[in-house]
């Protein structure tokens, strides 16, 4: 009987992994300090980013200049560890995965990115494909130190 209440507890302890990830739908969560390494990077539009439920650029047909070419599908958060999966509009449309750390002093470190070539929408399914070997993010050396602490 003590086995069988083991091997349950076991189970159910891997069922979500997204218990000890905070997950969010707007753009709004982005942390400033991530948001300016972005802005930094991406320099072309600034990461200008649509919400999941807003119109973006979504194809190489560019029907309104003033719409983005990224759309977030989720923003996560564990702890230090952050990660932004969103779609790029354009000719090759795709997905990409941005992972980072943010300390107290919001100082981004540990920065990489990945195009997900595979179709995954949840904060679950990167961290399997992750842990599988599938999606191997790309270190990018980025450090930003907050100037404001």
């Amino acid at each position: 009987m003590k086995l069988l209440g083991f091997i349950i507890l076991f189970s159910l302890s891997g069922l979500n992994q997204s218990v000890d990830w905070t997950i969010y739908y707007d753009k709004e969560h982005i942390p400033e300090s991530l948001m300016k390494v972005l802005q930094v990077s991406f320099s072309k539009d600034k990461f200008n980013i649509a919400n999941p439920d807003e119109k973006f650029n979504g194809t190489d047909a560019i029907l309104d200049m003033t719409l983005p070419f990224k759309k977030l599908i989720f923003l996560a958060n564990q702890d230090e560890d952050w990660r932004l999966l969103y779609k790029q509009g354009g000719f090759a449309a795709a997905k990409f995965l941005i992972q980072c750390k943010i300390s107290e002093n919001d100082s981004v470190y540990n920065f990489s990115i990945s195009r997900v070539p595979f179709e995954t929408e949840t904060n679950d399914s990167v961290s399997k494909y992750i842990e599988e070997g599938r999606l191997k993010p790309q270190y990018v050396p980025v450090i930003y130190k907050s100037m404001d602490n």
